[in-house]
């Protein structure tokens, strides 16, 4: 049999930059964002009585991976994975059992239940508040199960991806969350809202809970249930014909930060998404949403408690795995 005979293997790109072959191409191959970038998403709630006991889903999570430093792919599957959301949104749900609903492989969902008193990972510099959240999920059989994909931390924005890649004011963005008027009854559907950078200066942001800081603005509409979730950046890869490089259809995808909260016209300061739910404010969106960068992220996931938690695992390992001396 001729290699002819063989269909072109095609690669995709579009999720997080990572390559994925295929010999049989997805049906959404010609999109430009891909579908399985909605897998990286989950949603968080608390149970309700209104007027029937329900989970009603307040904020979005998403999934992101660590690299293992053990040569080994069994060791663990994908590297650590984290659960990553806003720390307002765990204000909300503090001093209450929470529930975090994922999709599984064979089409429907699963639903965790965290105690009230769950810890979660802030940022370990006190001095420099920000709004991110993150915890561990334990690698079981039920995570295997789960039909998700996690965010690479090589493809975390910092300030050298932005000098790099040009990052910067006009560039497409795209946010992957929940819509609160229509979650999914048996699975989570996400929604992809699309939108620019408005915004990336040195200068600090203020933030109606944490004062002054660091954070990024875009111009996307912001509505309840969005908080926390994952805003992606969009570049074009050039090609070069001849001595000229020519933008193509190919586009490549970094995580710029989550969605932490909006700019109200009436009060002109960032206030919690959960506000347009309840009617706190009759004031008007001003379609200015406030990110925190990825590299936040990225600092709280490198603090000394995850990074000693990461180290133990790979020695217990090693030390499992280990051939038997003669």
């Amino acid at each position: 049999m001729k290699n002819s005979d063989f269909p072109e293997p095609v690669c995709d790109t579009r999720l997080a930059n990572c390559p994925q072959w295929y010999l049989i191409p997805p049906t959404d191959i010609n999109m430009r964002i891909s579908d399985n970038i909605k897998k990286c998403a989950v949603f968080i709630g608390t149970k309700v009585s209104d007027p029937i006991e329900r989970i009603k889903w307040r904020g979005t999570g998403f999934l992101v991976s660590f690299p293992s430093k053990v040569a080994d792919s069994r060791f663990p599957n994908r590297g650590f994975i984290y659960l990553v959301t806003a720390k307002h949104v765990t204000a909300r749900i503090a001093g209450n059992d929470f529930f975090i609903r994922a999709n599984t492989k064979d089409g429907k969902s699963i639903i965790f239940r965290g105690a009230k008193d769950h810890k979660w990972w802030f940022h370990p510099n006190p001095s420099g508040q920000t709004d991110v959240a993150v915890f561990p999920m334990i690698q079981t059989d039920v995570i295997k199960n789960l039909d998700y994909e996690s965010i690479p931390i090589a493809n975390l924005v910092t300030d050298e991806t932005i000098s790099n890649e040009g990052i910067g004011a006009g560039d497409d963005i795209f946010v992957v969350g929940l819509f609160s008027k229509h979650t999914g009854d048996e699975k989570n559907v996400p929604i992809i809202r699309m939108g620019n950078i408005a915004l990336i200066s040195d200068e600090p942001v203020h933030h109606h809970l944490f004062g002054n800081i660091e954070a990024y603005l875009i111009e996307m509409h912001s509505i309840g249930g969005v908080s926390g979730s994952p805003v992606f950046v969009e570049k074009p890869v050039p090609i070069a014909l001849g001595n000229t490089l020519v933008p193509t259809t190919i586009w490549k995808w970094f995580l710029l930060g989550l969605v932490s909260g909006h700019s109200d016209v009436a009060r002109g300061e960032s206030i919690d998404i959960e506000d347009e739910e309840t009617g706190a404010t009759s004031s008007i969106n001003a379609g200015i949403a406030t990110i925190i960068p990825a590299k936040k992220i990225l600092e709280t996931l490198n603090c000394e408690e995850l990074a000693s938690y990461r180290a133990k695992a790979e020695a217990a390992f090693i030390a499992k795995n280990s051939p038997t001396l003669d």
